[in-house]
């Protein structure tokens, strides 16, 4: 990795995935929860939907969290590192997760997916964090 890249770059990144992936494991955690939810006739799914569409279901938050930070990190990714396999990988995974976070009121999203994604974009940061500090002795 270039020498230009700066040590709090890795910091930032990692922090923000952290965060993604603790709320999506967190919607996961609720997601069986929500099973109840599941019977288009009754009145709880016809509140359950409301609740998601006015963005008052307990998940919203959560999935802000998740777009936020796969936001910056794609930002972030774009211009504060060099072109090349990791800014590669860590863009495709912003777009996965994304993909899996993606609901409305009658689907439901993906979060061990979207988990899985953060976490290995984590461990792609991981992996070459010996590469950013021997730039940076």
């Amino acid at each position: 990795m270039a020498a230009d890249v700066p040590a709090d770059v890795e910091a930032v990144l990692t922090q923000l995935l952290t965060a993604s992936h603790e709320a999506a494991l967190t919607i996961a955690a609720r997601t069986d929860t929500d099973d109840v939810y599941e019977d288009t006739d009754s009145i709880s799914h016809t509140h359950y939907t409301s609740s998601i569409e006015s963005e008052t279901s307990p998940r919203v938050g959560e999935v802000r969290t998740i777009r936020s930070a796969i936001d910056t990190v794609e930002t972030v990714s774009t211009n504060k590192l060099p072109a090349g396999s990791l800014q590669n990988r860590l863009q495709h995974g912003c777009e996965r997760v994304r993909v899996a976070i993606e609901s409305d009121a009658t689907t439901d999203i993906q979060p061990f997916l979207a988990a899985a994604y953060l976490n290995s974009m984590l461990r792609q940061i991981e992996e070459w964090r010996p590469h950013l500090s021997d730039d940076f002795e």
